[in-house]
């Protein structure tokens, strides 16, 4: 029997953790998407960037974990 890969068999795993290397606009919107779908939670969600002022913005915006090292991600 093939594995379920859908989006319901996704959301019901709990131990899914997604991690995003840039907080540009691409990912920004691909991250609001993931959340406004109910794929993810905010809190299974990480995004490494660089830039500290990005970090803290996606952080305020999007309710996520922010980094600023990809290995920590």
């Amino acid at each position: 029997m093939a594995p379920d890969f859908s989006f319901d068999s996704i959301k019901k795993e709990r131990n899914m953790k997604i991690a995003f290397i840039g907080g540009g606009n691409m990912g920004g919107a691909i991250i609001k998407a993931i959340i406004e779908k109910k794929i993810a939670d905010p809190s299974d969600i990480v995004v490494s960037d660089i830039d500290t002022a990005k970090q803290k913005s996606i952080a305020k915006e999007l309710k996520v974990k922010t980094v600023g090292d990809n290995a920590k991600a």
